[in-house]
C-alpha cells in the first residue's frame, strides 16, 4: 500500500503535508491495553486522543479501501486537464472529467481532519490522535500518507489474556454481521494484525507488547519520547479506569482454539497459555 501511494505522489508532484505529529494507537484487538496507553498519552496535556471514533462506520477502513485504487495506470493525464486553459468545455469530452489528484488527496485528509483534528483544536488541544483495534498496517500506511509526520504505535498482548478479557463482551469487527463472540474469530482477527504490523517497517512505528507497556520501568518515557510530548504520567500506568469486572475462566476449548490459529506467532512473541494463566 505504502510503496504505491508514494508513486502516486512523485507521479502527481504531491507534496507532503505536516499535520503537528498525529498520534495513532493502533491495538491487534479487544482488550490488549490500547485504552491505557491512550489514556497514558492524553496525560501529557498536548495530545487528544480519541477512542475508535464512530468505529462501526469504517471510515479509515473505507477510504483506505478506496485508495488502493490509486497506480501508475490511474488516475490517466487525460483525467485531469488543466481547466484554465480550456473555455469550451461543453465542447469537449468530459465524461471523465476529475479533480486533481492533489484535491483528491486533499479531500481524504479533509474528512479525517473534520472528525479528529478540528474538534480537538477547538477544544484547546494542540495536536490531536486516534486508537483503535480494529485498522491494520495497511490502514495505519495510509494514515502515514496522509499524515507524513504521524507516530504510531503498534500494540499486542498474550491473546489468551486478551480473549479471557473480551469473553462475553459484545464486540464486531465489521457491525452487524461480524461479531467477535468466539476464539476463533477473536484469535483470527489477533494473528491478521500481529502478522501485518510484524512486516510494518517504519521508523514512526513503535511496536511492543502490552506486559512491557505496564512491567518495564521505563515505558512510561518511551512513550513519551515516541509520542514527541515532553512528559506523560507514569502514575495512569497502576490506574485501573473502567475495568470489566470479573473475568470469564478460560476453558479448554478456549486455550486450544488460540492455538491452533495463533499459537505459532503467540510463542514468537513470549506468549503461551501457560503464561497467561499465571497472570491470571
Amino acid at each position: 500500500m505504502l510503496n504505491h501511494l508514494k508513486t502516486f505522489d512523485q507521479q502527481w508532484q504531491i507534496q507532503p503535508v505536516s499535520a503537528n505529529a498525529p498520534v495513532f494507537i493502533l491495538s491487534a484487538g479487544w482488550r490488549s491495553g490500547s485504552t491505557l496507553l491512550q489514556r497514558l498519552i492524553c496525560s501529557s496535556k498536548e495530545v487528544v486522543v480519541w477512542g475508535e471514533p464512530y468505529a462501526r462506520c469504517e471510515l479509515v477502513q473505507h477510504l483506505t479501501q478506496s485508495a488502493a485504487a490509486l497506480n501508475t495506470e490511474y488516475p490517466k493525464e487525460g483525467h485531469q486537464p488543466d481547466l484554465s486553459s480550456i473555455s469550451d468545455l461543453e465542447n469537449k469530452w468530459i465524461a471523465n472529467l476529475f479533480p486533481s489528484s492533489k484535491d483528491l488527496k486533499a479531500s481524504y485528509r479533509a474528512a479525517l481532519d473534520g472528525l479528529l483534528a478540528r474538534p480537538a483544536f477547538r477544544d484547546g488541544y494542540a495536536r490531536f490522535g486516534m486508537k483503535e483495534v480494529r485498522l491494520d498496517a495497511d490502514h495505519g500506511r495510509f494514515l502515514h500518507w496522509i499524515y507524513p509526520d504521524a507516530r504510531f504505535f503498534a500494540l499486542v498482548r498474550n491473546p489468551w489474556d486478551a480473549w479471557r478479557s473480551a469473553k462475553g463482551m459484545e464486540l464486531y469487527l465489521h457491525w452487524p454481521n461480524s461479531p467477535m463472540n468466539d476464539p476463533v474469530a477473536f484469535a483470527t482477527h489477533w494473528l491478521r494484525l500481529v502478522e501485518s504490523f510484524a512486516d510494518w517497517k517504519d521508523d514512526a512505528v513503535f511496536f511492543f507488547r502490552y506486559e512491557d507497556l505496564v512491567n518495564h520501568p521505563k515505558a512510561a518515557l518511551a512513550i513519551a519520547a515516541h509520542s514527541q510530548v515532553d512528559k506523560v504520567n507514569p502514575a495512569v500506568l497502576n490506574n485501573v479506569v473502567g475495568s470489566s469486572g470479573a473475568q470469564m475462566p478460560l476453558s479448554s476449548e478456549d486455550i486450544q482454539a488460540i492455538e491452533s490459529i495463533a499459537g505459532k506467532a503467540a510463542r514468537e512473541l513470549g506468549y503461551t497459555p501457560e503464561a497467561a494463566r499465571q497472570a491470571a
